[in-house]
């Protein structure tokens, strides 16, 4: 496994904002290309609830609103609902399995 660190630069290059929302197909389909099975998608892998002040905390943004709203950085966009006073975050995830190299 490698870790990537991406510097300031590149993260403000528009190329790089370009792949990043790509990322998750070019990632699923680099793991097909070499030869991984789809097991299964876990709709809800993360999940993070709370109050509208948590989320609002956790995101560093208002939320004014009832809606959906983008945040830098995640998967898919944040849930807030005033009337009920709760903000969720719920990522989706397929799981992979490749053949074992040992044999």
């Amino acid at each position: 496994m490698n870790i990537v660190r991406v510097t300031p630069e590149v993260r403000e290059s528009e190329e790089f904002s370009r792949l990043r929302r790509a990322w998750p197909e070019l990632v699923f389909h680099a793991h097909e290309r070499l030869g991984a099975e789809l097991l299964g998608i876990a709709p809800d892998s993360l999940i993070s609830e709370g109050t509208v002040a948590d989320l609002e905390e956790w995101c560093a943004l208002a939320f004014p609103e009832s809606g959906s709203y983008v945040v830098e950085g995640a998967l898919v966009p944040v849930e807030i609902d005033l009337e009920r006073d709760r903000g969720s975050y719920r990522e989706p995830n397929v799981w992979m399995r490749h053949a074992s190299a040992a044999g």
